[in-house]
């Protein structure tokens, strides 16, 4: 099932909503300043390579040079994703206090 993409353009960025080939909604992420925050592929859409495919569209529509993105250390699938599409850690981490306590690293990619 392809993906289909749209994009809303906010006041403190660009949300990326994706659907699937019936317009049901399959996730989104926010877009700030070469930051990607709060990637989201709803569950009945997970292990399908949807992440990656909303990914490397992006990158395509894109004319960014490099980008980043935070991940929870306990969130091993994630990590998996963006390492296999080709983030790296930069070795920042921090608390974030939004998710409990939870340390978080960034990762980026230099397209």
């Amino acid at each position: 099932m392809i993906l289909k993409s749209a994009i809303q353009p906010e006041e403190d960025g660009t949300i990326f909503c994706y659907y699937d080939s019936v317009e049901n909604y399959a996730g989104e992420f926010l877009f700030v300043d070469g930051v990607i925050w709060n990637l989201e592929i709803f569950p009945e859409y997970r292990g399908n390579k949807y992440c990656e495919q909303m990914l490397h569209e992006f990158f395509d529509f894109s004319n960014q040079k490099n980008m980043q993105l935070w991940v929870d250390e306990n969130n091993h699938i994630a990590k998996h994703i963006y390492e296999k599409i080709g983030f790296k850690y930069t070795g920042k981490t921090e608390t974030s206090e939004e998710e409990g306590e939870t340390i978080i690293h960034q990762m980026e990619i230099l397209l």
